[in-house]
């Protein structure tokens, strides 16, 4: 069975590295090895079987792998307890028979030099359920499909980004047409049942933004199940919004639905592949007013997008939000409600803008700031990033791919 098979390899490789005294888990100190060795070794003889016991003791390790991956800035976590936390879920996914951890691994931490380890048990119990489906009559699959319901109504475009068939040029933003008619995912991810069946009937674990925008009060995050985020979200119409996230890296099989457009090619940068995320949500989900240090060229797969850019000339009429109270730079959003009430801020209105409605099938490309301009806008606002400011509203159910490059 490729699923013990997968189970057995990834024990085993555990146990392996725990035995070879110069590998860096042996820097998490003698005790948290000897822990781990010796739960290790416990999965093994049970054949995967769930011992509460070792159960309780994997989730003390994750408990200590945690409490210190949040002693350091993330960029600053030694490798030692990363490692210790993806060991201890691979150990924990096995012995409770369950994919969670797996994916609290990838999602929280990376789970560096561990992501073949877990793709392959995700891929064998990918397997499992396929057989499993035409075992049990998969025909009678139940069927639905997303709300029509939108908002496009409320959209009013007055300055219209331009069109093109062909990318001519890199200096001002731009929607590009019939650039994805050859991707799978345009007729498979507007069905809700395909995307259950590459979640594992919607399992997979997902990174869940609660609420209309991050500059909402009240505003929150979750990681919840797949399937939750289509019923709680994605169908009953309650916003939220499984944003910037990079879930083709998570869960290759949707990776293999797109391609990277060949405009993202079309630089003398170094830079070897795109940074590649996912934005998936009901009518409603707004990214506020912003701007990114990257081009950007954002793909729509399913559903329609109310977009507006603005040049990073106007900056200092879009009010940058500057430091918080609680010491996150925000100077990257604006403080402007693009569609609401603007009276608190007078300048705003002599701000210049394009605006538009990406459809399904389409792109549209957000230039980053040439340096010039980067410099001048940098000096006179003290903002940590200038690019396109942009502001991004969905009209109806929403799956984009946002590729960023330089």
């Amino acid at each position: 069975m490729a699923l013990q098979k997968a189970y057995e390899a990834a024990i085993n490789a555990i146990i392996k590295e725990v035995d070879d005294p110069s590998d860096e888990i042996h820097e998490c100190g003698p005790a948290a090895v000897y822990m781990l060795d010796k739960l290790a070794r416990a999965v093994k003889a049970s054949g995967g079987g769930g011992q509460q016991p070792v159960i309780d003791r994997l989730d003390d390790l994750l408990r200590l792998s945690y409490d210190e991956l949040h002693t350091y800035p993330f960029k600053d976590v030694p490798l030692c307890w990363r490692r210790l936390y993806a060991d201890a879920s691979i150990l924990k996914a096995i012995s409770n028979a369950t994919t969670e951890p797996l994916d609290l691994a990838i999602i929280l931490i990376g789970a560096p030099r561990r992501r073949e380890m877990i793709e392959e048990i995700f891929s064998a119990l990918e397997e499992e359920e396929e057989e499993n489906e035409q075992q049990h009559h998969s025909s009678k699959r139940q069927k639905f499909s997303f709300p029509e319901s939108s908002c496009l109504a409320a959209a009013r475009v007055q300055h219209p980004i331009p069109r093109t068939s062909t990318m001519a040029n890199y200096s001002s933003p731009m929607i590009i047409t019939h650039n994805l008619d050859h991707w799978p995912a345009l007729t498979r991810w507007r069905v809700p049942s395909y995307l259950l069946r590459k979640t594992l009937g919607g399992r997979r674990l997902v990174p869940v933004e609660i609420g209309r925008s991050y500059t909402d009060e009240g505003w929150g995050q979750a990681i919840i199940p797949f399937r939750r985020f289509l019923d709680d979200h994605i169908l009953s119409g309650n916003v939220g919004y499984l944003a910037q996230h990079d879930l083709f890296s998570q869960i290759p099989a949707l990776r293999n639905d797109i391609s990277i457009p060949d405009c993202c090619y079309m630089t003398d940068s170094d830079q070897e592949e795109p940074l590649i995320n996912a934005w998936f949500g009901p009518a409603g989900t707004v990214s506020p007013l912003h701007t990114d240090p990257y081009d950007n060229v954002l793909c729509q797969v399913v559903g329609k997008k109310y977009v507006r850019l603005y040049s990073p000339s106007d900056t200092s009429r879009l009010y940058p939000r500057g430091i918080e109270d609680n010491g996150i730079d925000m100077g990257n959003t604006s403080q402007v409600e693009v569609e609401g009430d603007t009276s608190s801020f007078p300048f705003f209105t002599e701000a210049k803008f394009v605006d538009g409605i990406l459809n399904e099938g389409e792109c549209l490309y957000i230039p980053e700031s040439s340096p010039i301009v980067s410099h001048i806008v940098l000096q006179a606002n003290k903002c940590s990033q200038v690019g396109w400011w942009h502001y991004v509203r969905s009209l109806s159910v929403s799956f984009s791919v946002s590729f960023w490059f330089h």
